[in-house]
């Protein structure tokens, strides 16, 4: 099936997806970036699946569209950002900084976080435009009010139902409304863990655990250590 790419647009290609390339027209450009498979989604798109329930979301969703259809299309026509970036990428690859190898990590993930930005927004066209209520929205709600919202105040700022909440996440997501709670929960006491030297009860308090031995608890069921264990581990780096 053709495929025309406007300009500034991306297309992500799955391994091995069979393609052709077309005669290019005058003054056309186009920028063709191999990357390895393991290298995108563990050092690219890795990097924002841990950092909330939303990141996660599109970077599942990304990876499930390219396994299936084999390639995944962004409508970035309008992005500032992603010209920019691999106007970046180009001009260190060809005349590399001293460390161009981190420089070049960066812009990566970086394109990538636009490209994410990029995703959503078609993603919620698309939903708007089927005229269905978009999980995306509720995601994001979840993510800002967290420690104090409920199911059903969830549901009562979109004017749905509880149980259509609960659908919707467990259809798109995976997860029930208390596991995408306790998710963010989580994702925000690493980022602190991560970032900070807080204490890890102060941080516990923080992102909404009254019990510190429930957050131990699930802390260690999600990141397989307890979280002192993990801030050492981050702060020490690869081997």
């Amino acid at each position: 099936m053709p495929i025309t790419l406007q300009e500034n647009q991306v297309l992500l290609l799955d391994t091995n997806c069979p393609h052709s390339i077309e005669e290019l027209g005058e003054g056309d450009i186009m920028i063709s970036l191999v990357l390895e498979r393991e290298f995108l989604r563990t050092d690219l798109l890795g990097t924002f699946a841990h950092e909330s329930i939303l990141s996660q979301f599109f970077v599942n969703a990304l990876n499930d569209q390219t396994d299936h259809n084999r390639y995944v299309r962004f409508h970035a026509e309008h992005s500032r950002r992603v010209r920019r970036y691999f106007q970046e990428i180009m001009c260190e690859y060809y005349d590399p900084s001293s460390n161009a190898v981190a420089v070049l990590l960066n812009l990566l993930q970086l394109l990538f976080a636009e490209l994410i930005t990029v995703y959503e927004q078609d993603f919620i066209r698309r939903d708007e435009n089927h005229g269905a209520v978009s999980v995306v929205p509720i995601i994001r709600y979840i993510e800002t009010h967290y420690r104090t919202c409920t199911l059903e105040s969830v549901a009562e700022h979109f004017a749905v139902s509880p149980n259509y909440v609960t659908t919707l996440l467990k259809r798109h997501t995976g997860m029930t409304y208390m596991q995408a709670v306790q998710a963010q929960r989580l994702g925000r006491a690493a980022s602190l863990l991560r970032g900070t030297d807080r204490t890890v009860e102060n941080i516990a308090h923080e992102v909404g655990y009254e019990n510190l031995s429930f957050f131990y608890r699930k802390f260690r069921a999600q990141y397989g250590c307890l979280p002192t264990a993990y801030r050492a581990r981050y702060h020490a780096g690869p081997r």
